[in-house]
């Protein structure tokens, strides 16, 4: 497993996001990933990483109680 750094999915900026960061600890940064494919606009969810370095995300609130299951996976990096 990766080690060095935590993501961070959604929460709430006044409103409910659905937007992924990565905090590199030994550097201090945070780095917003583009997601494919993002889920919905969720606060209060369940996020766990599995040991092969996959984020699954669970249910949470978006004006409404949510029951679904996400893998996220980052955008593949544009093509130079």
């Amino acid at each position: 497993p990766r080690r060095g750094w935590m993501l961070l999915f959604g929460g709430n900026a006044f409103d409910p996001t659905n937007q992924l960061f990565r905090f590199d600890v030994a550097r201090s940064e945070w780095a917003q990933l583009k997601l494919a494919g993002p889920p919905s606009k969720r606060e209060g969810h369940t996020a766990t990483l599995t040991a092969d370095g996959r984020m699954v995300v669970f249910g949470g609130y978006s004006g409404k109680f949510l029951s679904d299951v996400w893998e996220l996976a980052e955008a593949p990096a544009a093509a130079a």
